[in-house]
């Protein structure tokens, strides 16, 4: 197995308009700060989808680029969280050239990531 994902780990799950909503946050080489993974299962989808594959979708990827020492408060008057999905996949940062699904697919594997997003708890 390769070194691409370093860390993975589910850090928050919410509902969001009958829609579940889960944050996952990961390190892969070539980013220096973790990144922060959206998967999304809609209301009424099952655990487990066909073929025993998970109904939870990757959404988009964000970097927190919040400097914690200046930004103590968390406020929202700036845009901290920055999408990187298409710099996470594209050819120069992509040193596994990774598709979507694919980087869906190792994110769920990783550690307890699929089994706390199927129990729908932390």
């Amino acid at each position: 197995m390769d070194t691409y994902i370093k860390h993975a780990k589910v850090t928050r799950i919410t509902n969001h308009k009958d829609v579940k909503v889960a944050d996952v946050e990961f390190a892969v080489e070539g980013f220096d700060k973790p990144l922060l993974a959206k998967f999304e299962k809609p209301h009424g989808a099952s655990s487990s989808g066909s073929a025993g594959e998970t109904s939870f979708k990757l959404g988009p990827v964000y970097r927190n680029d919040a400097d914690l020492t200046l930004d103590w408060y968390n406020d929202n008057l700036h845009d901290a969280y920055e999408d990187v999905t298409a710099e996470l996949l594209s050819s120069s940062t992509n040193i596994y050239e990774l598709q979507k699904d694919q980087l869906e697919a190792r994110l769920l594997e990783h550690g307890d990531v699929k089994r706390e997003l199927e129990e729908g708890r932390l």
